[in-house]
C-alpha cells in the first residue's frame, strides 16, 4: 500500500506549495524528482510532466522552464504537441544540442501570422483617443467594433446614441449584452432602430433578462447565422460578406449569465470554437463572459487556454467594470482569430447611461469586407423657412451623412 498522501484541492491552502504537485494534487516526497515552473513558481512531480525534462540534461543557464499553463499564456499561438498528462514544455529533447533549440522548436512560427504585438493595445482610451484611432485607420479599409454591456437597452438607448454622436466617424459593428429585450417584443424592436445600421439581430430568448444584440453598418451585406448558435449560452451570430477572394467574416456576441456553471459554459464555448475552426472562418466574438481575466484563477487560465488552443486571442487587457467599493474586473471581452489585421483595442473611459460597465473596442485594418456605399439624397424642407435654422443646416451639411443618420426622423426635418 502506498504511503503517498493525496491532497484534495479544497485543502491546498493549508499545505506548503512546494510539498505537493499542482497537477496530481499528491504529496511530493523529498527523494522524488520534481520541477518548479520559473514563472508561477509551482512545483510538480517530474513524472507528471514531460519525460524529456530530467536533471541529466545540460540545459543552458538562461533557458527558463515553464509549465504548460504558463507557456500557453506567454506564447498563445505556438503549437505544442502535448498529451493530457504532459504539462511541461522544454525545447530540449535528449541528446539535442543547445544550438538546435531555435531550429527544432520555433522554425514553424511565422511572426507575421501567429504573433500579435500587444504594444498596440494601450489599455484605456478616452473618447478623443478613440476618435484618433478611428480616423487614423480610415484609409486602411478598417473595420471597427464596439462592445458594450448596456444593462437594459431600453433604459440606456438614448445615452448610447449620444455617445455615438460624440464620435467623428461611424463605428462599423455595435454589439450589446444584457439588452433585456425579447426577440418577439415587436414594439421595442421598432424603437431600437438606429438609422445607418442594420439590426438589431437578437438571440432567441423567452425571458426578458440578459440578451445579446448586434447592429451592423448598413453598407455591409449581412446574413444571419442561426446555425452557429450553441446551447447553454445567450448568443447571436451574423456573417458579413467579403470580397470574392476572401472568407466571410463571422461576428458573434455572447452573454453568459451567472446561472450558467463554468463547466457548462466552457463545454459550450469549446463546441463553438471547434465548429468555427473546422469551418476555417475569420471570427470576431464579443460579449460579457463573466470570467474576470484580471485574476489569475483556475477558471481564467482554463478559459484562456481554451481560446489559445483554437488560435483565438482575447484583446482587452484592462478593467471593463469599475465600481466604487468593489474589485475591478475584466469580464467584457473581444476575441478573434484574425491576427494579421488587428491594429488596436482597448477599454473606453466613458460612462454611458446607468450601466456600470465600460464599453470596449477593437479596430482591424485591411479588411476584405464587401462595402458598397449607396447613394443618399438629403432632403431639406423649408416650407416654414427660418433664417437661423437655414444657417444652422448649412453649417451641419458637411457632417450630415453620418451624424444626422443617428437622429430620429422627426427631429431631422422640420415638417
Amino acid at each position: 500500500m502506498s504511503n503517498r498522501h493525496h491532497v484534495s484541492p479544497p485543502a491546498l491552502s493549508n499545505i506548503s506549495p512546494t510539498n505537493y504537485c499542482h497537477f496530481c494534487f499528491s504529496e511530493i516526497f523529498p527523494h522524488e524528482p520534481k520541477f518548479k515552473c520559473d514563472l508561477c513558481n509551482k512545483s510538480f512531480h517530474l513524472p507528471c510532466g514531460s519525460q524529456m525534462l530530467c536533471e541529466t540534461i545540460d540545459r543552458p543557464p538562461n533557458l527558463d522552464t515553464y509549465c504548460n499553463f504558463c507557456y500557453c499564456e506567454i506564447f498563445p499561438f505556438a503549437c505544442i504537441d502535448v498529451t493530457d498528462d504532459d504539462i511541461f514544455f522544454s525545447p530540449l529533447a535528449e541528446n539535442d544540442e543547445p544550438s538546435d533549440i531555435v531550429n527544432q522548436t520555433f522554425s514553424f512560427i511565422d511572426p507575421e501570422d501567429n504573433i500579435i504585438n500587444l504594444n498596440h493595445n494601450k489599455g484605456d482610451y478616452s473618447e478623443s483617443q478613440l476618435n484618433e484611432e478611428i480616423n487614423k485607420n480610415l484609409s486602411k479599409k478598417s473595420l471597427s467594433v464596439l462592445n458594450f454591456n448596456c444593462r437594459s437597452l431600453n433604459k440606456n438607448f438614448q445615452p448610447t446614441i449620444d455617445f455615438l454622436l460624440s464620435l467623428e466617424n461611424k463605428v462599423d459593428i455595435l454589439t450589446f449584452t444584457e439588452t433585456f429585450v425579447k426577440k418577439d417584443d415587436e414594439e421595442l424592436l421598432n424603437f431600437f432602430k438606429i438609422a445607418g445600421y442594420k439590426g438589431p439581430y437578437l438571440d432567441c430568448r423567452e425571458t426578458k433578462r440578459g440578451g445579446s444584440a448586434i447592429f451592423v453598418n448598413e453598407n455591409y451585406e449581412v446574413n444571419q447565422r442561426p446555425d452557429l448558435r450553441v446551447e447553454g449560452l445567450e448568443n447571436v451570430f451574423i456573417e458579413i460578406k467579403c470580397t470574392s477572394n476572401a472568407k466571410p467574416l463571422i461576428i458573434g456576441t455572447i452573454y453568459r449569465t451567472g446561472a450558467i456553471k463554468f463547466e457548462c459554459f466552457l463545454n459550450s464555448l469549446d463546441s463553438l470554437l471547434a465548429n468555427l475552426s473546422n469551418k476555417k472562418l475569420d471570427v470576431i466574438l464579443t460579449g460579457d463572459l463573466n470570467v474576470n481575466l484580471l485574476k489569475n484563477t483556475c477558471q481564467a487560465r482554463e478559459y484562456t487556454n481554451l481560446l489559445n488552443s483554437f488560435g483565438f486571442l482575447q484583446l482587452i487587457t484592462t478593467a471593463t467594470r469599475r465600481v466604487e467599493g468593489s474589485v475591478d474586473s475584466l469580464i467584457d471581452h473581444i476575441i478573434t482569430n484574425i491576427t494579421t489585421s488587428f491594429t488596436t483595442a482597448g477599454t473606453i473611459l466613458a460612462q454611458i447611461g446607468t450601466s456600470d460597465h465600460l464599453p470596449c473596442f477593437s479596430i482591424f485594418r485591411n479588411c476584405s469586407c464587401h462595402f458598397s456605399d449607396p447613394t443618399h439624397n438629403t432632403i431639406f424642407d423649408y416650407s416654414n423657412f427660418k433664417a437661423d435654422k437655414f444657417i444652422k443646416d448649412i453649417k451641419l451639411e458637411s457632417s450630415w451623412s453620418y451624424k444626422s443618420s443617428l437622429i430620429p426622423d422627426n427631429e431631422k426635418f422640420n415638417k
